[in-house]
Formats: C-alpha cells, sequence, structure tokens
C-alpha cells in the first residue's frame, strides 16, 4: 500500500524545520528570503558531502592513512554515487579543540546478553565545580594535539556556566510524549561544538596522560611507559608527569583533579591496581637485563565476568575501537599503533573459544574493532616470543598484532614494558563516543548542527562489521519495515510483554505499518548467529523493543533511521538513547502502570527506590510488561511521529529505501 503523506504534509513541513539548531537552540529555519527548496538542497549537499568524505576512505589518520577505499565502488545511496564521481579527495578537515597555550608542537605528535546488573551500568558522572568552555578555531589553522602545522595558536576562553551533568539514569519519568525531542536538549547542552580540552604530548617516556570522555567522564589512561611483572602480574608505571585532558571540563578543573582521574581510570579498566616505580629502578633493571620493552603503543583492555553480557562487552571493546580508530589523538605519536591485548577473562574467553554456541557474537564484534587486522588466541609466552624475535622489524599501523590473551601466565622471570600503553575504562550509557569530545583532523556530520549526531565512530564500526562478516552493506539504506524485537519464551519472565498485550502491540505495529506501506516482522534473536541478526537489523527503518538485550543490535540499523524503547514501568535508563548514540532517531515511551516494590513505601519516590537499593532496581527493570489503552495510543503517537521524521529524512537525503 503506498505510503499515506496528505495528512502528515503541514506536521512534515514542520519536523523539517525543527530539526535544525543553530547554537543547539532551535530556530525558524535558514532566512525567510531564500526559497525553502534551496534550503532543503543546502543542507542535503552540507550533509552529503560531510558523511561521504568519512565513508569513502575513513579520512587522513590511522590505519587508513594511505586513502584506501574499502568500499570500492559500491555507494550507499544515489546522491553518494554521484558525489562519488565529483568528488576529489584532498584531505580531511582541520581539527579542532582548544590550545591550553602558545607553545612549540611535542616532536611526538606531529600527525594528526545485556542487562545492566553491574557498576558499569551506574557509574555517576564526575563532580565538576568549574565552568564550561568555549573554543573556536585558530584563523587559519587547526588546534589540538595533531594539527602537525608549526605553532598551536593561543584560543581565548571565556567563562561559560557549565550546564547540569545527569547520571546514567535509573529515574521514573512521564509517559515519553516528549521523548522525540533529544535527550541532551531535556536535560544537557554541550557549551559548543569546539568542547575538550586538550593539548600536545609532553615528557616523552616519562609522560602519561589520562582523559576523560562525555557527560559521564569515559576514562583512558596513556602511560609512558607501563610494566608489568611476569611472575606476579603485577603492572607497575615509572615516575614522571602527569597530564588530564578531555571534555565537558575546563581546563582548569582537569588538573586539579588528574589524580582522581587516573585513579578512577584505573578502577575503571579492571586493573586492581597499578603501582609505580622509579626511573632508577628501570635503569637498574635494564642493567640487568630483565626488562623486555614492547615498543609502539598497545592498547591494553582487561574484561570481567560481566563482558560475557554482549552490552557489557560492548561498551567496553567499542571504547578500544575508538583508541584504535583514534590513536594519533590519544598516543600524540603519528602511525604508532603495534598491539592490541585483550584480556578477556575466562568467561569471555570461552565466547570465543566455542564462539557457535555464543551465536558468533563476541567473536565478530572483536573481529570488526580490530579489521583489518587478524585476531588470534594466544599466551602470554607466545607473544613475548614474538615481540623478541620482532626486535628490529618496523611497527606501526599497517602491521598491528591483535591478540586475545589466555589466562595462562608467563614461565618467564622478566619484567615486561610496552614503550606506550593505553589501558581504556569502557563507555558508559553508550557505545559511540561523539565526534566534538576529541580531536581529529577527519570530517565530521557535526557540521550540520543536527540531531541526532552520527559520530564518525559509528560509520567506521558499521563498515567495519560489514567486511567482519563478508559483504558490504549502504550506509543509509534500510529497507520500509518495522521490527519488533521479542524475547525467546525461555526469557519470557524477564522484561517480556505480557501475552494479551503482545498481541495488542502487534496488532497496533501490523495495521500502522500496512497504512503506511510498510511490512512488519517480528523477530526473535536468541539462538540466531550475529550475522542474521546484523542482516536483519540493517533492513529494519524503525525497530521496537523493550528495553533489554535485543537493543544492543541497533548499532547494526543503518544511520538515521528509528529505534522506539519501551521502557518498564518505575524505571529509566539512557544506554539505548540514539542507539547507544549510533546516530539513530529516539523515541522512548515509559509504561504507565505495573507492579510496585514491596519496599517501595521506605523511600520518598520510585526513583530513589531505584537508586539506592538493587532489588528495587531489578524489580522494576525486570518485571513483566502490561500495555494498557493509554500506553498504546502513545506508541501509536510515537510511531506517526516516527514516520514523520523517516519522510522529512527521506526528503533531505539523509536515507534512502531499498527498492
Amino acid at each position: 500500500m503506498a505510503i499515506k503523506r496528505l495528512r502528515r504534509t503541514r506536521r512534515h513541513s514542520d519536523g523539517v524545520r525543527g530539526m535544525f539548531v543553530e547554537g543547539r537552540a532551535t530556530t525558524n529555519g535558514f532566512d525567510g528570503h531564500v526559497n525553502y527548496r534551496l534550503k532543503l538542497l543546502l543542507v542535503f549537499t552540507i550533509f552529503s558531502a560531510a558523511v561521504f568524505l568519512l565513508w569513502g576512505d575513513f579520512g587522513t589518520e590511522g590505519r587508513y592513512n594511505s586513502g584506501a577505499n574499502i568500499f570500492g565502488d559500491i555507494p550507499s545511496n544515489h546522491l553518494e554515487e554521484s558525489l562519488l564521481l565529483e568528488r576529489q579527495r584532498t584531505g580531511g578537515s582541520k581539527p579542532h579543540g582548544v590550545a591550553l597555550e602558545k607553545r612549540p608542537v611535542d616532536p611526538l605528535s606531529k600527525a594528526d546478553n545485556h542487562e545492566e546488573t553491574s557498576s558499569e551500568s551506574d557509574a555517576k558522572p564526575p563532580s565538576d565545580p568549574g565552568q564550561g568552555i568555549r573554543s573556536t578555531e585558530a584563523a587559519g589553522e587547526g588546534t589540538g594535539s595533531n594539527s602537525g602545522k608549526g605553532e598551536n595558536a593561543t584560543i581565548p576562553v571565556p567563562n561559560d556556566p557549565l550546564l547540569d551533568e545527569h547520571t546514567s539514569g535509573n529515574s521514573t519519568g512521564s509517559s515519553g510524549q516528549d521523548s522525540d525531542k533529544p535527550q541532551e536538549d531535556l536535560e544537557y547542552k554541550y557549551v559548543t561544538e569546539q568542547e575538550y580540552v586538550w593539548a600536545p604530548a609532553e615528557g616523552g617516556l616519562s609522560g602519561h596522560r589520562c582523559f576523560t570522555m562525555g557527560k559521564k567522564g569515559d576514562k583512558a589512561c596513556l602511560f609512558n611507559p607501563l610494566c608489568f611483572d611476569t611472575r606476579s602480574m603485577e603492572f607497575m608505571t615509572v615516575q614522571g608527569a602527569l597530564q588530564c585532558f578531555g571534555s565537558h571540563h575546563t581546563a582548569d578543573w582537569l588538573p586539579n583533579n588528574c589524580e582522581n582521574i587516573k585513579k578512577d581510570a584505573i578502577s575503571d579498566s579492571n586493573f586492581v591496581a597499578i603501582g609505580e616505580k622509579s626511573r632508577a629502578w628501570l635503569a637498574e633493571s635494564e642493567s640487568r637485563g630483565e626488562v623486555l620493552w614492547v615498543p609502539g603503543t598497545s592498547v591494553i583492555q582487561k574484561h570481567q565476568i560481566s563482558s560475557g553480557n554482549i552490552a557489557h562487552f560492548a561498551g567496553r571493546i567499542l571504547y578500544t575501537h575508538h583508541l584504535i580508530a583514534n590513536i594519533n589523538s590519544y598516543a600524540g605519536v603519528a602511525d604508532s599503533l603495534a598491539n592490541v591485548l585483550i584480556w578477556p577473562g575466562v568467561d569471555t574467553l570461552k565466547r570465543f573459544a566455542d564462539p557457535e554456541k555464543y551465536g558468533f557474537w563476541h567473536q565478530k564484534v572483536f573481529e570488526a574493532v580490530a579489521y583489518p587486522h587478524p585476531v588470534s588466541i594466544t599466551t602470554l609466552d607466545k607473544f613475548l616470543d614474538d615481540i623478541e624475535k620482532a626486535k628490529n622489524e618496523p611497527h606501526g599501523n599497517d602491521n598491528v598484532r591483535v591478540h586475545l590473551m589466555d589466562t595462562a601466565q608467563s614461565s618467564r622471570e622478566k619484567f615486561v614494558c610496552f614503550e606506550r600503553a593505553l589501558i581504556p575504562g569502557y563507555l558508559k550509557g553508550r557505545f559511540f563516543i561523539r565526534d566534538p569530545e576529541y580531536p581529529s583532523s577527519e570530517s565530521s556530520t557535526m557540521k550540520m548542527t543536527m540531531e541526532p549526531h552520527l559520530p564518525r565512530d559509528s560509520i567506521k564500526f558499521r563498515a567495519q562489521i560489514s567486511e567482519a562478516l563478508g559483504r558490504r552493506r549502504a550506509l543509509t539504506q534500510p529497507k520500509r519495515k518495522i521490527l519488533l524485537l521479542d524475547r525467546a519464551q525461555a526469557a519470557a519472565s524477564r522484561r517480556s510483554i505480557e501475552p494479551a498485550s503482545k498481541e495488542s502491540l502487534k496488532s497496533l505495529v501490523a495495521r500502522v505499518a500496512d497504512d503506511n506501506g510498510f511490512a512488519f516482522e517480528v523477530v526473535v534473536f536468541d539462538g540466531i548467529p550475529i550475522t542474521e541478526q546484523e542482516e536483519i537489523m540493517k533492513d529494519a527503518a524503525i525497530a521496537i523493543g523493550v528495553h533489554g538485550a535485543n537493543l544492543v543490535n541497533s548499532i547494526f540499523q543503518p544511520a538515521w533511521t528509528v529505534v522506539l524503547e519501551l521502557m518498564p514501568y518505575g524505571f529509566d535508563h539512557e544506554m539505548y538513547e540514539e542507539g547507544g548514540g549510533a546516530g539513530l532517531k529516539y523515541f522512548k515511551h515509559h509504561v504507565l502502570t505495573g507492579v510496585e516494590y514491596e519496599q517501595r513505601g521506605k523511600y520518598a519516590s520510585t526513583e530513589e527506590c531505584v537508586r539506592k537499593d538493587v532489588k528495587c532496581k531489578v524489580h522494576y527493570r525486570d518485571h513483566s510488561v502490561a500495555l494498557t489503552k493509554e500506553d498504546l495510543d502513545g506508541i501509536a503517537g510515537f510511531l506517526d511521529q516516527s514516520f514523520t521524521w523517516l519522510e522529512s529524512a527521506v526528503e533531505l537525503g539523509l536515507i534512502g529505501y531499498q527498492e
């Protein structure tokens, strides 16, 4: 059946205008004297250029520096096909950010199952008494650690009030009728598009840098060097200067809180402790021949039992993906990536040792993160043997070892010292870092000043998962299809929709889909491999699901399609907003009724109960969902808004349907 457009004509026009913001404040559109169609053409052109610069060869940084296009000649839609013929790539856009002071660029930095059961889901944001940052680009030159252009210009940093940060969410809410407005607009506004505080690396091999990213403080540290004792597996740094950088904090707040950032980063990274040794200790150990050096930059990540859950695994491994994709910005040394080492722990390792049993999810996602470098499971002794054999061989982004480290300890009696070691924690309530939170020489769709923002990391990951699965796909070409993500019968006791409510919901969605010329399909992912899961999700224009495991796969949806999350009564969470930051239009409906927790009366509100009592949280999060007529009406309203969004996105050239 053809799409019914006439009844939405006026709302469609308003929706197009309402999607664009100037300085994060909604406006009435472009200049009133310009023809409306010319406005669309201008936006259409800006978007196309920005996305295709990213989609073509992943920019000028990192392992794709050769400029090779891994997508061959397959465009993502008819617009990109025409741009492919016209475009002559000359390089990425300038990096942006704020320079802390005017000084020469450091010679080392001239390059540019899914339940919230652990603290990883409920981390609180850091306390920041400081003030916000407003930064601008220097005329004619970019700033940041990888600009590679002589000296950094001095950038004025006026004091803007820092708007409130918010926690990971476990609060109650309304029925969500205003959730079509981006969550950042409801609770948090970025101070500017260029909000990070960054500077060239200092201190050479004795300097350490820690980073805190985003409104919740996703932390990582670069240690120069990081050593460990093969006999005790005790990790240690060597004394050196410590600097802290990141986003959502001022240039004054970061150094004053640097030690705490480092402490939190080590805790988030699952390292029990990282000690500190003197330079004299290192020199003495070297003189006795007790040190084996691992040259270059190594990304080292530890996983714990919670990573058996795909949400927690994704939150950690996609932070590693971010660091690999932007290694020059963090390491301060061009093309220096030599090793990616993952200590998975027993529970996670078995998902790699017997991947078929677990649907290949962990394996294929890790292969995508590492692409195009092969992944292998190895022992520590084997890795150290390879390092010794390759002492005189070149290392860099084109020759990277990617290993899952077996839990067996080494038989050697040595100190192993990584020349530079990047230690990531985990991404809190998201899977992708927004572009304006860190410096990069690559293009960004942030120039479009439109929500939802499509992070460059999510573009790269979509491409890499397709390559890892042995196929190629378009970035923005869904089918006219709505998916209802259901749970297997065996899991129906947790976060399930009660049978009568499920039938009512299916009837509603099927009717709306048919009215708009869309197909409708109910999907159960349990028991099917990730190859099929990704194939299903990449066709979805709209995905609907109860908060939980199924929505992790929204990271596979085409950019700028829709995810509608049904939040159980009394519970709230940010994990899947915009598909975990994957650039999806996001709607959330809070179920209006449900069973109260038996100890609810001890607390002033359900929000307080969920926040302070783990059993209360689990009760509201995992209880079955019963939908009332009011719930179904609310969901129908969100579906109507979803079609309005999709129609606007098609007209603007953001998406194009598969025929």
